[in-house]
């Protein structure tokens, strides 16, 4: 089977048919997959392939970058391995190829606890092919103005980025995007499909509750597709950065960040470690042209968020509208 992803075509070799369904099932859910018969980008190389079949586990040496009852990472000579309970991946990063086994225990598990192990995979094997990733949220407004919510977990960038869908934009994701450099400038493309709601978004978007996947940790994934139909988008070009932060206050407010500053606070917040030297200068040559074209903001997230969206919407949207003016935006309460 071959899917693609941003731009890249994913192709997917499994031991049996049982076993390729399983996992295109799992894909479809956690990725914004689109048809095998959509053009790859001339840049993606040969893309990427998974080969899920039953081997059995060797011996890896490596240096452990991560270690959770979740998933453990070994970075190897090749690219890493990734070990998730009785299922593993190894992957090529020169290759681009992925090579392991999935338990039925994982198959069975929840999306949440599936999500880990593949994600990673992915990310990596991306990155290999020159489109890296961003932990960020992305919307498009009514006019066609892209913005990019970049931060870590627990800044609000799912709420913020529900709150816009609400008030008529379109999304790209709550939490994670993909980046990749163009002749025409950096796109920001589509990559995780559900949104990674707290219980407390519950109470202010009652909506997410008919789509969330029943889950026992603190964030649950919603399917938001249904809710917002029509409103995905698969790709744009970011006019705006903003870098939330949650703040006791009613009226949300913007400051507005320097090139430098805002490079900063991508790096910090926002763009994954890669693996290489080479992949890092790379990325970091992205971000840099990024920040050439899309301004950076701070936003202080405050509680209109919740019950005035419309408010922050028209906020934001006048950030992208905006021409040199450095002065802070805000809406009085």
């Amino acid at each position: 089977m071959q899917v693609t992803l941003c731009g890249a075509p994913i192709r997917l070799v499994c031991g049996t048919a049982y076993i390729e369904s399983r996992v295109v099932g799992v894909f479809r859910k956690l990725f914004a997959l689109s048809p095998a018969s959509v053009k790859a980008d001339s840049g993606a190389d040969s893309g990427i392939e998974f080969r899920i079949c039953d081997i059995t586990e060797e011996p890896v040496t490596g240096e452990v970058v991560y270690d959770v009852p979740e998933i453990c990472v070994i970075r190897t000579a090749r690219g890493y391995y990734l070990r998730a309970g009785e299922s593993f991946l190894s992957l090529d990063l020169d290759s681009g190829r992925a090579d392991g086994s999935l338990s039925p225990e994982f198959l069975d598990a929840p999306l949440e606890q599936q999500r880990g192990l593949l994600l990673f995979a992915i990310l990596m094997l991306l990155s290999g092919r020159g489109i890296y990733p961003l932990h960020a949220g992305g919307a498009v407004s009514p006019a066609g103005h892209g913005i990019l919510l970049a931060g870590t977990s627990g800044s609000g960038k799912t709420t913020l980025t529900c709150a816009l869908t609400r008030s008529g934009w379109s999304y790209l994701s709550d939490d994670s995007v993909l980046l990749k450099a163009t002749s025409a400038g950096v796109e920001a493309v589509a990559f995780g499909g559900p949104f990674h709601c707290a219980p407390a978004m519950f109470r202010h978007f009652p909506e997410l509750c008919a789509q969330a996947n029943p889950h026992e940790s603190d964030k649950r994934l919603v399917e938001v597709e249904p809710l917002y139909p029509g409103r995905l988008c698969s790709r744009m070009q970011p006019k705006a950065i903003l870098f939330p932060t949650i703040v006791p206050e009613f009226a949300s407010r913007v400051i507005p960040l320097s090139k430098t500053e805002t490079l900063v606070h991508l790096l910090r917040d926002g763009a994954s470690r890669l693996h290489s030297r080479e992949s890092m200068a790379a990325q970091m040559a992205a971000l840099t042209q990024l920040v050439e074209t899309a301004r950076g903001y701070r936003l202080l997230h405050g509680a209109d968020v919740h019950r005035h969206p419309q408010r922050v919407a028209a906020l934001i949207e006048q950030l992208t509208r905006s021409e040199g003016d450095r002065n802070a935006f805000c809406f009085a309460a």
